[in-house]
């Protein structure tokens, strides 16, 4: 499923699904990155970089997509997406190495793509009936309102939409009785 599939999808639950949209594409798109760096927090991309040493350069960077090192690393000092090597390198080479990595909302798997529309959903309503305590109504789409009268209704559609997402991601954690 493609990414305009997936924004499709979130606008039919937003009832926004005839121009002109009240979210753009890159409106949904931000929120459906969001989306999956929630999702990495439970189910990140495992992937493989490589720092080229330089002669006399002793911190890199790490990819913008890092969370946390699986090896390669364990000889360094990491701080804040920095790689310190502790000494100034006098001749160049390469460390390999291995890491948990932030995915993009292309990077899902398919099977968990409605996850994001779910999460996607929560993100907006969520929004929208936190701005609806100054406003009597809140139109969103063309079909789906927010006003006083079903904002209980919507809140607890928008929160089990976000309770599947996390129920989904943490699994079910169980043991012996």
């Amino acid at each position: 499923m493609s990414m305009d599939n997936v924004i499709e999808k979130i606008r039919i639950a937003l009832c926004d699904n005839t121009e002109p949209y009240l979210y753009s594409g890159e409106e949904l798109y931000a929120i459906l990155e969001l989306a999956a760096a929630n999702y990495s927090k439970y189910k990140p991309a495992k992937k493989k970089g490589t720092i080229y040493v330089e002669l006399g350069k002793s911190e890199y960077s790490l990819p913008n997509d890092f969370q946390t090192w699986i090896g390669g690393l364990e000889n360094y000092d990491i701080f804040d997406g920095i790689v310190d090597l502790g000494f100034s390198p006098m001749q160049s080479f390469e460390i390999k190495f291995s890491y948990l990595a932030t995915r993009t909302p292309e990077e899902i798997p398919t099977v968990d793509l409605p996850l994001l529309v779910d999460y996607t959903f929560y993100f907006i309503i969520d929004g929208a009936i936190k701005e609806t305590s100054d406003i009597s109504a809140l139109k969103l789409g063309k079909g789906l309102q927010i006003q006083f009268s079903n904002i209980n209704e919507l809140n607890k559609a928008a929160e089990r939409r976000l309770k599947g997402f996390n129920d989904k991601l943490m699994g079910s954690f169980g043991g012996w009785v």
